[in-house]
């Protein structure tokens, strides 16, 4: 209905605005505890949230040469993946991810950002329990080649970063129905896109 619809346009354009321009510590998706394919993963192609990926890489097998590569519509996500590979020790990630937090949007400003270092300390440890041997899996993982595409998988794009060659997996996470962007797009056109 249109008058619900335009009573929440404000707040789903403070989403787009958060959206776009921080990085969410944490996945908002969940994939299988097991992902089966055939052969070891040549290509791992993710958007950039959260350290799933890194799980995810473990259980597809990956190897050596295994390409990684971030995509994402929000460029500042793309940066704080390739800090994360090439600078963070693994060890304090919340600390980590709020010494890249530049920029707080306006209408973020309500959230209390040493409560949101805590849930992010509190969520690191939680993930590492689950996953006891973080650390020397992350030691193997950052040594793989990452790359980052800027890219919206609404709009018409190449991907001319992906070579059919190779066994490749692509977790698009919840892109086609995430909150920011799917009320702006009928269902049948996202359904098409994905």
């Amino acid at each position: 209905y249109d008058h619900t619809f335009f009573r929440e346009l404000p707040n789903l354009y403070g989403y787009i605005l958060t959206c776009n321009n921080m990085v969410t510590p944490w996945n908002s998706d969940v994939l299988p505890k097991e992902l089966l394919i055939d052969n070891c993963v040549d290509h791992y192609i993710s958007t950039g949230t959260g350290l799933n990926w890194i799980y995810n890489l473990k259980s597809l097998n990956y190897h050596e040469n295994t390409k990684v590569t971030f995509t994402d519509i929000n460029p500042v996500v793309l940066d704080f993946m390739q800090a994360l590979v090439t600078k963070w020790d693994g060890k304090d990630y919340a600390s980590f991810y709020m010494s890249h937090l530049k920029r707080v949007p306006q209408n973020y400003k309500h959230y209390d950002l040493d409560s949101h270092k805590i849930k992010i300390e509190e969520w690191f440890e939680e993930f590492k329990t689950i996953h006891c041997d973080f650390k020397e899996v992350w030691d193997s993982v950052k040594k793989l080649k990452f790359n980052y595409v800027l890219i919206d998988y609404y709009a018409e794009n190449e991907y001319d970063f992906i070579d059919s060659n190779d066994t490749t997996f692509i977790n698009i996470s919840n892109i086609f129905n995430y909150v920011p962007f799917a009320p702006f797009s009928t269902v049948k056109y996202r359904v098409s896109r994905e």
